[in-house]
């Protein structure tokens, strides 16, 4: 039976909290004023102000960057943590965010670490709130850990704590997490009760972004049952939401579950469709080529060698851009060999041969030139993920 799948990094080495990270304080070296020198000339001074000029051009512009350097975000909201002069509440927030920045899709023991931090400090500044937030970050990290028992525990009673001080947000971001977690497990009955209820909740707030998570995972859970029609239907919905909040990556991930159930249902076409745009609306590679090989497991599924050329040259192009080029050249092989079987077989499927499949050929083959335009991909070697097609999930928590 699939499961529903979060994107994953590598995990790295829990951090011990004095080392995590450094806060500085005033000992970055700083450019201190200096005496005024009757010597200096026009020139000096003009170059001096060119180069203030410059630094401030750059330093705006890194400020306003889509995306900004993890690591450097990361420090900022550990400064917020470790500062005593900001209110308790901030403090908390700083370091939530910190532990969902740092390391809650890539490091499942120190995110259990870091929100026990958590869960104990906001217990002593008396904040209830916060301490249903640490439970369920550790919840999802247990979960994530295969520990089902102990994140049901950990969000059941994240849970209680919200339906004591009356916190429907919190009551229904703990329906969501425990659903997942009993979708993960296997208990379709209670994942399906706690995630309707959660449903409810949210759409009571009403808190769009949490209503399309929960969506999103109540679709997953009727595709892994077999009820496509009922996961289309929610799939759409977590789409609309998506496109509504301009979250790109949850509708890439939504659009491919999308593609998958076209291509469970013979409707190639779409399937196709989906799996271009998916990968269209990907900024990164390791993503990108998860959608890549979905995409060619869709067109195996569908045979039809045309659609197997094209998903293997978007995966060679892919390949090459990341230095992978022992599996760069598998594709390439792929790619030859389904376009001269394209060029001897007579019998080429009808679908290759009207005008839409036509236009649909053309966009793949333009669609990574236009990526490689205006997306910066780092060149590094990513090993590619080879899909079984399953549904995907943007985030439980």
């Amino acid at each position: 039976m699939c499961k529903p799948r979060r994107n994953r990094s590598s995990h790295s080495v829990p951090l011990d909290p004095s080392s995590a990270i450094k806060v500085r304080l005033n000992t970055d070296p700083i450019l201190e004023p200096v005496a005024a020198d009757p010597t200096m000339t026009l020139s000096i001074m003009r170059n001096i102000w060119q180069l203030l000029a410059v630094m401030m051009i750059t330093a705006t512009t890194a400020a306003h960057a889509q995306h900004q350097e993890p690591d450097s975000s990361a420090e900022v909201l550990w400064t917020t943590w470790a500062n005593e002069g900001l209110q308790n509440a901030e403090r908390l927030a700083g370091l939530e965010k910190f532990i969902r920045l740092r390391f809650e899709d890539s490091d499942p023991d120190s995110t259990i670490h870091y929100a026990d931090v958590l869960y104990s400090t906001a217990e002593r500044w008396q904040d209830s709130a916060r301490m249903a937030t640490a439970l369920i970050l550790q919840g999802n990290a247990l979960k994530d850990k295969g520990d089902a028992v102990s994140a049901k525990q950990r969000h059941l009673r994240s849970l209680q704590i919200s339906r004591s001080i009356g916190n429907r947000k919190g009551m229904a971001t703990a329906l969501n997490s425990l659903g997942v977690t009993e979708l993960d497990n296997g208990d379709h009955i209670n994942a399906v009760a706690h995630l309707t209820e959660g449903l409810k909740l949210a759409e009571a707030i009403p808190d769009s972004s949490l209503i399309g998570r929960i969506l999103g995972n109540i679709g997953i859970l009727h595709h892994n049952q077999g009820d496509t029609e009922s996961a289309l239907s929610y799939y759409l919905r977590r789409q609309a939401i998506a496109e509504a909040l301009d979250q790109s990556d949850i509708l890439a991930e939504v659009i491919m579950n999308i593609g998958l159930i076209h291509a469970e249902r013979a409707e190639h076409a779409l399937a196709d469709s989906s799996f271009l745009r998916a990968l269209d609306l990907t900024e990164d590679i390791p993503t990108a080529l998860r959608y890549a090989n979905e995409g060619l497991s869709i067109a195996r599924g569908s045979q039809n060698p045309r659609s197997v050329m094209d998903a293997a040259e978007v995966l060679f192009d892919i390949h090459k851009t990341a230095g992978n080029y022992a599996e760069a050249l598998a594709n390439h092989e792929l790619f030859k060999m389904m376009r001269d079987s394209l060029k001897n077989d007579e019998n080429k499927r009808a679908s290759c041969n009207n005008v839409s499949n036509m236009i649909t050929i053309k966009r793949k083959r333009s669609w990574w030139q236009s990526r490689k335009r205006r997306t910066r991909w780092p060149q590094r070697n990513c090993a590619a993920r080879t899909s079984n097609a399953t549904p995907s999930s943007a985030a439980s928590g």
